[in-house]
C-alpha cells in the first residue's frame, strides 16, 4: 500500500463521494473537471498521475457534497 498522504486523501475523497452519492467514477471525473483516467489511476491503481491538476476541483466537489449532507442531516424535512 502506498503511503503517499495526498494519494490517501484523494482516494478517501473519491470513496466518500461514491458512498454518499449516486455518483460513479465517471461522474466524479466530470464534476471535478478531470479525466476518468486520472480518477481511476488514483482510486484503482493508487497512483497520482504527474499531470493531475484538478486537486482543487476534487476538494471543492467533496466540500460541496459534505455541506449538502450535513445540511440535510440538520434539516431532514427541508425546513
Amino acid at each position: 500500500m502506498n503511503q503517499n498522504p495526498k494519494l490517501q486523501i484523494y482516494k478517501g475523497i473519491i470513496q466518500y463521494l461514491l458512498e454518499t452519492t449516486h455518483y460513479n467514477l465517471n461522474n466524479i471525473a466530470d464534476l471535478s473537471h478531470t479525466s476518468i483516467k486520472s480518477i481511476r489511476s488514483i482510486y484503482c491503481e493508487e497512483y497520482i498521475p504527474p499531470n493531475f491538476s484538478s486537486e482543487l476541483q476534487l476538494v471543492k466537489l467533496y466540500h460541496a457534497i459534505l455541506e449538502l449532507n450535513l445540511h440535510g442531516l440538520q434539516n431532514p424535512r427541508g425546513c
